[in-house]
């Protein structure tokens, strides 16, 4: 007999939002696969279901009758059925807040019907964040089994079927179990008519994997129990999951306790195979004799990159989070109202993004709507937030459009500490002439009859006068706009060769009135053809900050060809943890013309032409405040619409100089990547919430990347890639946002085709990393202006 003395068998259904079916069919099916399995345990009680994800026990709840529930919880009571904690699979799009609520969601339902719930599990991703760990234990969640999908990722602390003791930013452990691949039972054979031979490789033919399971069985179950042995694995015991049919999203199968009860009376001299909810396998890891190390930091997830192959929503799911976010500063007893936001934000954070067959048919119709509908769910949490905050806008004296309103704005500062920042009043163009606005207008303090400084911009449906102010903690602010004639009067160059029209196409003048810089007291941005941006200069302290290879906001572009389209996925298939071919071609942007767009009280504003491969047009519009150590960048895109595999990076290589540490926000905690993280995991990419600091001792530089949350770090050449190990340090100066791919060669959207808009902002200041995280975090949130 080996002394693996029992293989515990955890019977699931990995959960799919989307990917093998349509959604509202994924939900239909995950209530039956309940059904089906309080059926089978009617007829076999040694069969044992374990629920994966919380959201299917939350929906059967939902549907099901009284008699249903009462056999659902006496099935939990009996250990027939097993519950975790895990809400979905998510990505790490998710934020600290939608989280806890998941999480909470599954801990007071069980307190409700009375037992405790002290188990998650994931499964397919390749991680879940620090902030993931502090929310379990914040929750009483002592346990997480990890089922760790390997293709295009890999398992943390260099092993598989290992546990580890994973200790929480506020020191509190998590008991981890990193698991095989969650079909792996299947490809043991304890699964009839539903063999694979996904991670194994070996001898076993077509016959034996998809119809002989029995000999599939007897032939790898031994095999296995070995090598565990060879490897110097320490429990007499291994959990390994399966499902009953070769598929996400399968149902519970009879055919499994019969299986085993074939094996058990056959084979148990090789050893004892035993069906076990989650909760009891980690029963027996804890009371077992054997060490188990402890591992502090994130664990970044490989598979979050998904995302970047929807960057509008992307975008609009984080507008709908920071739009929530704030929504909840105002209004903290709404709970009872946010249940439905909450539902749309997790459900947009769920790993999958497209069909399996997303890439080979992209034009099909379950692909089109499985996109589409995961996109809606981003949609609506904005749309639902949005409506919420507007009530509570309402509730602080905000007006509707009405004939004759006054250009009357309120300024409040919600946060519990001071604000400093842009506020925006809007104009529409029909009043802006009703208003005698079009000649000029100033924005005033009635009470006192002050001016505040303001500038104009045009805008979709209007005009918006910008102020930068500073409004004390809850402090509240009334401004009016007023007609002023503040226009200056201009006269045509006589030597400039430049029409009516606004364009300079004459030979000779474009290069010539081409713009080389612009300035402040604090910051002097110049360019050249070559490099684009290549100098940042902080006037202040004399300091250069940026460095590289690249100048700041260079478009970087790849494609990796695909000589045949038949090859669409194989070519992608065979990338491994790259993203890309070893034959990529990439692609520097070139700057091609660079003009000042406005120079007024408060910014300077230039706009930056770049031609770059894969693009119709790029340009960078930096406004360069003048009155604060602050730059706001928006970058304007038209993306064709290629179907072989693509990349497109932004060059963000800001440096504050020596001793630089590199911190990022996550959901959750904030972090040193490289540093703060388990080892053996990514640190080729990480996802932000809200952007990354930049700290050495005299200050800090705040880069805010609120459209565009993965940030890349590691080397963009193919080639081996490293994993997190002691002593590791970023290299200044090498940062990028990745900004959108379609690499994968399933469930990835194929097209990154059309208009995109992304923001950034660069902010110098003497805060510490957590503080100027905070900070950063707000004026993304911003603060209120409302029409009174």
């Amino acid at each position: 007999m080996s002394r693996i003395k029992t293989i515990y068998i955890i019977n699931h259904s990995h959960t799919d939002i989307g990917y093998t079916e349509l959604q509202h069919q994924i939900r239909a099916w995950h209530i039956d696969f309940i059904k089906q399995a309080l059926q089978i345990i009617k007829q076999d009680k040694t069969f044992v279901w374990n629920c994966e994800a919380f959201w299917a026990v939350e929906k059967f709840l939902q549907e099901c009758g009284k008699p249903e529930r009462e056999k659902f919880f006496k099935a939990v009571l009996n250990k027939n059925i097993g519950i975790t904690a895990g809400y979905l699979n998510f990505n790490e799009l998710i934020d600290e807040s939608t989280l806890d609520n998941m999480i909470e969601r599954a801990v007071s339902t069980s307190k409700k019907y009375g037992f405790e719930i002290d188990t998650a599990m994931t499964a397919d991703i390749n991680g879940v964040g620090w902030g993931f760990a502090q929310s379990m234990v914040k929750h009483g969640i002592s346990n997480y089994f990890s089922c760790v999908h390997t293709h295009h990722g890999m398992w943390p602390v260099n092993r598989k079927q290992y546990p580890f003791k994973w200790i929480a930013p506020d020191g509190k452990e998590l008991l981890v179990w990193n698991g095989e691949h969650y079909h792996f039972g299947n490809e043991l054979g304890f699964a009839e008519r539903a063999g694979s031979s996904y991670t194994i490789k070996d001898d076993c033919d077509a016959h034996s994997v998809y119809y002989d399971q029995w000999k599939l069985a007897e032939t790898r179950i031994p095999r296995y129990l070995k090598m565990l042995e060879d490897e110097g694995y320490e429990f007499d015991f291994v959990p390994v999951m399966v499902s009953g049919l070769r598929t996400d999203n399968s149902p519970p199968s009879a055919e499994i306790p019969k299986m085993i009860k074939r094996w058990n009376k056959q084979h148990n001299d090789i050893c004892i195979l035993e069906m076990i909810t989650l909760c009891d396998f980690f029963s027996r890891v804890r009371i077992s004799d054997v060490s188990i190390p402890s591992y502090k930091g994130d664990w970044p997830d490989w598979w979050s990159d998904g995302f970047a192959s929807d960057p509008d929503g992307v975008k609009i799911y984080r507008q709908a989070q920071r739009t929530f976010e704030l929504y909840r500063i105002l209004d903290t007893d709404s709970i009872n109202n946010d249940i439905d936001i909450y539902d749309k934000l997790a459900l947009y954070a769920e790993h999958t993004f497209s069909h399996s067959d997303s890439m080979s048919q992209p034009w099909s119709d379950p692909v089109k709507q499985i996109s589409l509908i995961k996109r809606g769910y981003a949609v609506s949490a904005f749309e639902k937030a949005c409506i919420q905050l507007r009530h509570k806008r309402e509730e602080l004296g905000e007006t509707f459009l009405k004939f004759g309103r006054k250009p009357v704005f309120n300024l409040i500062n919600p946060y519990s500490c001071d604000y400093k920042g842009e506020f925006r009043l809007f104009i529409g163009w029909f009043e802006w002439n009703e208003l005698k606005l079009n000649n000029g207008a100033a924005v005033i303090e009635p009470i006192t009859g002050d001016i505040i400084p303001s500038q104009m911009r045009y805008v979709p449906g209007g005009v918006e006068y910008c102020i930068y102010l500073l409004l004390n903690e809850k402090q509240e602010l009334q401004l009016e706009l007023v007609p002023h004639q503040n226009l200056p009067i201009r006269f045509v160059n006589s030597f400039y060769q430049r029409g009516t029209d606004g364009v300079s196409d004459i030979s000779g003048q474009l290069k010539e009135n081409f713009t080389t810089y612009i300035e402040t007291d604090y910051f002097r941005i110049s360019w050249d053809y070559d490099w684009g941006i290549n100098s940042w200069f902080n006037k202040q302290d004399t300091q250069e900050l940026i460095t590289g290879e690249f100048g700041a906001f260079t478009p970087i572009y790849e494609l990796t060809p695909v000589k045949d389209n038949r090859d669409i996925n194989s070519v992608r298939g065979q990338m491994g943890r790259n993203r890309k071919g070893f034959n990529v071609e990439r692609t520097i942007g070139k700057l091609k013309n660079a003009i000042i767009k406005s120079v007024g009280e408060l910014w300077i504003e230039a706009e930056l032409d770049y031609y770059c491969k894969g693009m119709e047009f790029y340009k960078v519009q930096i406004k360069l405040w003048k009155n604060v150590p602050e730059v706001d960048v928006k970058i304007v895109l038209h993306k064709e619409s290629i179907w072989a595999p693509e990349n497109l990076y932004i060059a963000l290589p800001f440096t504050t100089g020596e001793s630089e540490e590199l911190w990022i926000d996550k959901a959750g905690c904030i972090m040193r990547p490289m540093i703060d993280q388990l080892p053996g995991t990514l640190i080729d990419f990480y996802t932000v919430q809200t952007g990354f600091r930049l700290q050495s001792r005299k200050h800090g530089l705040s880069i805010g990347m609120p459209d565009t949350p993965i940030l890349q770090l590691g080397s963009l050449e193919f080639g081996e890639r490293e994993l997190c190990r002691p002593g590791m340090t970023t290299s200044p100066g090498y940062q990028f946002a990745w900004v959108m791919n379609n690499y994968w060669e399933t469930n990835f959207n194929a097209s990154l085709g059309g208009f995109y808009e992304f923001n950034y902002s660069i902010a110098l200041n003497q805060l510490n990393s957590e503080d100027a995280l905070k900070e950063m975090r707000r004026k993304m949130l911003g603060a209120l202006t409302l029409r009174t």
